[in-house]
C-alpha cells in the first residue's frame, strides 16, 4: 500500500522542517559535572587508623569543566503559574521561568551521556533541566524536548 506521501515529498519537507530549525536556533551551552583529576598524591605517611588526619595521605586535585554549545529552538512558555490541560493528560503546571528547548541528537546525547548535567545557559541566564518532555520524529528527523527552569 502506497504511502500519502511519496519520497519527493518527503525531502521537501523535511528540507523545510530543517530550514525552520536553522532559522529559529539560538545557541545553549550546556554545562556538565566537571572531571576531577588527581594532581599529587602524598602517600609517604601510610593511613593508621585513629590518629587523626596528619597520618592520612594528602593529595591535591583539578578540575577541568566539560561543557558544548549546540543549537536549540528556545521557545518560552506561555500561561506560566497556570494549569494547563492537555486532553488525554494529567495537569501540568509550570512555574515562572520555564523555557522549552528542542534540540537535535548530538545534544541529547551529550546531555545524557551519565555525568551529571549541572546546567543549561541562555541569554546569559543559567536553567536547570526540569523533564524531557519526549522525541518529535517527523519523516525521520528527530527532534528532543526538553523543559528548563531558570535557576538565577
Amino acid at each position: 500500500m502506497a504511502g500519502f506521501v511519496n519520497n519527493n515529498q518527503i525531502i521537501a519537507l523535511t528540507g523545510a522542517y530543517l530550514r525552520h530549525f536553522d532559522t529559529f536556533k539560538k545557541l545553549i551551552t550546556v554545562i556538565k559535572e566537571p572531571i576531577r583529576t588527581i594532581v599529587t598524591s602524598n602517600t609517604t605517611n601510610s593511613p593508621i587508623v585513629g590518629y587523626g588526619e596528619e597520618s592520612q595521605p594528602s593529595s591535591s586535585f583539578t578540575y577541568t569543566s566539560v561543557t558544548g554549545i549546540f543549537s536549540a529552538q528556545v521557545t518560552e512558555v506561555l500561561n506560566q503559574k497556570a494549569e494547563e490541560i492537555i486532553p488525554g493528560e494529567v495537569k501540568n503546571v509550570t512555574a515562572i521561568g520555564t523555557i522549552r528547548i528542542k534540540i537535535q541528537q548530538d545534544a541529547k546525547d551529550f546531555i545524557e551521556d551519565g555525568r551529571k548535567t549541572e546546567a543549561i545557559q541562555y541569554g546569559g541566564q543559567t536553567f536547570n533541566v526540569v523533564n524531557f518532555d519526549g522525541l518529535q520524529n517527523f519523516f525521520g528527523l528527530k527532534f528532543y524536548t526538553y523543559f528548563l527552569q531558570r535557576s538565577d
